[in-house]
């Protein structure tokens, strides 16, 4: 596991996110849920499982390319047929009897900084598992401040702080902890447990270090040209675990290294953590409006049935006299379309336009 970077997020998984999570926050304030009551928490996931199963696709192709294909968890490639993962789960989070711990992030599904990728082995071995130290996060929002996960994020902070490979005497390299947070993760994700997954990889290195000692017979420069050649690609950004690479040629040939003076790179990465997106847009139309009024204004999307869009513009004109130029700021509609809107709500005999202005028929709430 290294240090992964996600870059700006799609502008499409925010759409998703605005409108597909408008409607389940919604749905959760409408049934006040006690954070306390787990089984609610869970049934309330069940029950809008449909909706968090959509929407992610948006992102499926931008995280592949940011995330060089490779698995978050092993730097195993991954295809397009393997899971995106959510850091933190969607689902019902388990403890290690199996019982339910949480109910889910269930707000976070579609947020560009709990998304990760996975192979097959890892989301299977993951799972809903997510330990933590301290108050998990509240719904609808990202205050994580007393939140402190017992699974590394390689987004968040460099995996190279917490975990390195050993090699056992089996032969078998395997992840260990360094620190705790290193070694809950490692457990959780059983990377410190021997696996076949390098098997390939090895060998590969072990031909690579066989030819190095030969070129070094030759003398330092026949060496430091086959090593300029071959280092870039051993470990190249898209190559399979480069961890392993690194600390694979570390051991094997610290002494060729410090001899003639060899170069490897770095794998440390210490710029600062992404931040994290708003759950909802910030837009300056939507102050003041009140929470109820924005989310449901947010859940309309961009193709809304028309009466729902009816029904938010006779709420909006209830509370004062709006433009046509202010309400196109706060529905995402075209011209021509609000103005039918407003062609029909004037022919129900609900608001009053003159062609700029649009007014409410009747007294204002």
């Amino acid at each position: 596991m290294i240090r992964v970077r996600r870059g700006p997020e799609p502008p499409e998984l925010a759409k998703q996110r605005h409108r597909r999570l408008a409607r389940l926050a919604l749905a959760w304030r409408r049934l006040g849920i006690d954070m306390n009551d787990a089984s609610a928490l869970v049934e309330f996931v069940r029950a809008h499982e449909s909706e968090l199963e959509r929407g992610h696709g948006s992102a499926r192709e931008v995280l592949r390319d940011r995330l060089r294909k490779k698995c978050s968890y092993c730097e195993r490639s991954v295809s397009k047929a393997d899971p995106l993962d959510h850091y933190r789960p969607r689902r019902s989070c388990v403890g290690e009897d199996g019982t339910i711990e949480h109910g889910g992030y269930w707000w976070l599904a579609w947020s560009w900084n709990n998304l990760l990728l996975s192979c097959t082995e890892h989301n299977s071995i993951k799972g809903s598992k997510f330990d933590v130290d301290g108050p998990r996060l509240t719904p609808l929002t990202w205050e994580s401040a007393n939140e402190q996960p017992r699974l590394l994020d390689p987004a968040v902070v460099d995996p190279l702080e917490h975990l390195e490979l050993f090699e056992g005497s089996d032969g078998h390299w395997t992840v260990q902890g360094k620190t705790r947070l290193g070694a809950s993760t490692a457990e959780a994700l059983e990377l410190d447990r021997p696996s076949d997954r390098y098997d390939q990889r090895l060998r590969i290195l072990e031909s690579l270090v066989t030819d190095l000692r030969e070129r070094a017979t030759s003398g330092s420069h026949a060496l430091r040209e086959l090593w300029r050649r071959k280092i870039p690609v051993v470990l190249d950004e898209d190559a399979e675990f480069r961890m392993l690479a690194w600390a694979y040629l570390v051991k094997r040939i610290a002494d060729l290294i410090c001899e003639h003076g060899l170069e490897l790179p770095s794998l440390y990465d210490a710029a600062p953590a992404e931040e994290a997106e708003p759950l909802f847009p910030v837009r300056p139309a939507l102050e003041g409006l009140g929470e109820a009024l924005t989310l449901r204004i947010l859940a309309l999307g961009s193709k809304p049935r028309a009466e729902a869009t009816r029904a938010v513009i006779i709420e909006l004109v209830s509370l004062r006299a709006w433009s046509l130029d202010a309400l196109l700021e706060v529905l995402p509609q075209s011209v021509e379309t609000i103005r039918k809107h407003l062609r029909a709500l004037e022919t129900s005999g609900d608001v009053e336009f003159d062609g700029v202005q649009i007014y409410r028929v009747g007294p204002c709430a």
